[in-house]
């Protein structure tokens, strides 16, 4: 049968030896035998040293409540000291326990290294799958409190369960119901409180914690007997992987959820965490989604918030923004990667260099703080990936001379032309703005005399050609055109000299090439060809324009309608249908039908609803891991 110690009344097992001291206060239970009856004085001394030894043990369990929990009410401050046996302590006997109290907590008030030297690898093997999941359980001064973690399908270590909390009136209604008082008697404080069996409520407290997985014990309370009497209890009851000491000061503490977080946080990442960019295929200009590692497998947090910064181009097209994936991402098919999160963030112009920092405060929820202002995209990996086109329908390189007939125009009709064009490359420049994809040509064009082309006189070439420049370049050029006067025949002008100067134009190599009139007449008609009153030209208009074709130039026209008269008004209006035809075919337009969208289309310059929505970022040089 058990007996009850005197000073601390923890259990203690009946005296087996000559000698027996409590296992808890080392109160000599038992003492060596003694011939005859003890003498008053020895009876004395005894009493002195046990109403010593018992007045100790609950000044002591006063301090430790005093140290550990915030009591605001100085009636129970008060209460707690009437709890004392022998009455209130004075003041040098406070100030002379309190300093063992305090030798009771870790040196520096945190968590001492020997105490949690396990608890890195329990969260390593959790993190790593050795251990499908861990319970961790926090007695404190008021509560019982446990959580799940477990690793969910990103490898990341996560509470599973809202987690649990019993508060000790709740689990033992027995004991005082004023918490600075129950803090006393967990404290080991005995005072005038009625009994209560520790090992009982130590089973009690252990048969509330699920069984099944591991247990990590967290024990804010170094020195209060009975939690830590609780604890033993507990220890037998369950497999206990870990313990921590985390004693926080100042207190009251850092609740539950709060340590549970930071063990999380320190936890170790199962898989390396990649953001998604897009690459395009050297030679055939295919996209494919590749990534940029952002942390590596195993590393830990350290305290510290895990950061990692990179580098990337905005699309090639101008979209508002972009969606940065973050994605746990074996090698080989994208499709097997599997999101963490993805951000929408405002980009800048296209083929911009763009810093992106990530922080990842806990694994499994990535953060990006640059750019600013991002925005959650909600669309599954599946769709994200499907949304990357193959290849941008717009071309990358865009080479546009812009033609304009001068001869025998008023100035109006002539500025009217300029405007055309100049709308037509600043719409270019909005859906191309990336650095080096669009340049501009003008070439001008004015009435020769025929007669010189026949005799090969002395002649003024009609053509004016400017090279490709910046399109503001270009611009001020076309600004700058002016009526020519004169006009040499009615029923054409020198396109032909035009078509045949853009022949020999300087164009980039590879790049997408159009050329976009703005007159009214036609070419001359071919030399020898079918007279029909419109004037011939050596320089045959048509073999020009197969020269254009045969060099991928893309023609484009917008034409004045004209009103000619005469015995060949008639003709001319059919020669001036056929050159426009043949020239520029379906891209042929009216001043009234013409708009920068529809021509930048017949161009072949015109955005696809894909270009328009390019999803990622670009890989910035080579910086990326794989696709």
């Amino acid at each position: 049968m058990m007996v009850a110690c005197p000073v601390c009344r923890f259990p203690s097992p009946p005296a087996t030896a000559a000698e027996l001291a409590c296992a808890e206060c080392a109160w000599l239970l038992t003492g060596p035998y003694l011939a005859g009856e003890p003498s008053e004085a020895e009876l004395a001394a005894f009493e002195e040293k046990l109403i010593g030894a018992r007045r100790q043990r609950d000044v002591l369990a006063a301090q430790r409540v005093f140290q550990l929990c915030e009591i605001t009410d100085a009636d129970l401050a008060e209460a707690v000291m009437g709890q004392v046996r022998g009455g209130p302590p004075e003041d040098d006997e406070l100030s002379r326990l309190a300093r063992l109290a305090w030798a009771e907590l870790p040196a520096d008030g945190g968590p001492a290294p020997a105490d949690t030297s396990g608890v890195a690898g329990v969260v390593a093997d959790l993190a790593g799958g050795a251990l499908s999941a861990v319970t961790f359980v926090e007695l404190s001064p008021d509560t019982l409190c446990g959580v799940d973690l477990a690793v969910d399908e990103l490898g990341a270590v996560g509470q599973v369960t809202p987690g649990w909390q019993l508060s000790w009136a709740e689990l033992a209604p027995a004991l005082p119901a004023d918490a600075p008082i129950r803090h006393f008697f967990l404290a080991g404080g005995v005072g005038n409180l009625p009994a209560i069996d520790v090992d009982a409520l130590g089973d009690l407290a252990a048969e509330r914690i699920p069984a099944g997985s591991g247990l990590v014990l967290i024990q804010r309370t170094p020195g209060w007997p009975v939690l830590e009497a609780i604890t033993r209890r507990i220890r037998l009851k369950h497999r206990v992987l870990a313990e921590v000491l985390a004693v926080p000061r100042p207190f009251p503490g850092v609740p539950f959820a709060e340590t549970i977080r930071e063990i999380v946080a320190r936890s170790p990442l199962r898989y390396p965490y990649h953001l998604v960019v897009a690459r395009a295929e050297p030679g055939t200009g295919e996209y494919d989604p590749v990534t940029i590692r952002l942390f590596p497998a195993g590393q830990r947090g350290n305290g510290e918030v895990r950061t990692a910064e990179v580098d990337i181009l905005t699309p090639p097209v101008p979209v508002p923004a972009v969606t940065l994936p973050i994605v746990i991402a074996p090698a080989g098919d994208p499709a097997g990667w599997r999101l963490v999160r993805a951000v929408r963030v405002p980009v800048p112009a296209p083929d911009s260099l763009m810093r992106v920092r990530v922080e990842l405060p806990e694994p499994g929820h990535p953060r990006v703080v640059a750019p600013s202002e991002p925005v959650d995209d909600r669309r599954g990996w599946e769709q994200l990936r499907r949304a990357l086109p193959r290849r941008l329908s717009a071309p990358r390189v865009i080479d546009l001379v812009c033609a304009v007939e001068l001869g025998g125009n008023s100035g109006d009709v002539v500025a009217a032309r300029v405007t055309r064009l100049g709308d037509l490359v600043t719409a270019a420049l909005g859906d191309h703005p990336g650095r080096d994809v669009l340049k501009v040509g003008v070439l001008s064009y004015a009435d020769h005399p025929l007669s010189q082309r026949r005799h090969r006189g002395p002649s003024t070439d009609p053509v004016v050609s400017v090279p490709l420049s910046e399109p503001a370049a270009a611009m001020k050029t076309l600004r700058g055109l002016r009526a020519s006067s004169g006009v040499a025949h009615a029923y054409a002008t020198a396109l032909e000299d035009a078509l045949k100067a853009l022949t020999t134009y300087r164009w980039r190599p590879g790049s997408h090439r159009v050329a976009v009139f703005a007159g009214a007449r036609p070419a001359h008609r071919a030399a020898g060809s079918p007279a029909d009153g419109v004037a011939s030209c050596p320089i045959d208009w048509s073999e020009q324009v197969r020269k254009l074709r045969d060099q991928g130039v893309r023609c484009v026209a917008i034409v004045e309608p004209t009103q000619w008269e005469g015995l060949y008004a008639a003709a001319a209006t059919r020669h001036a249908d056929r050159v426009w035809a043949a020239l520029a075919g379906d891209a042929v337009f009216g001043p009234g039908d013409f708009g920068a969208p529809a021509a930048l289309h017949a161009a072949g310059l015109s955005l696809s609803e894909a270009d328009r929505g390019f999803p990622f970022a670009l890989a910035a040089g080579k910086e990326h891991d794989h696709g």
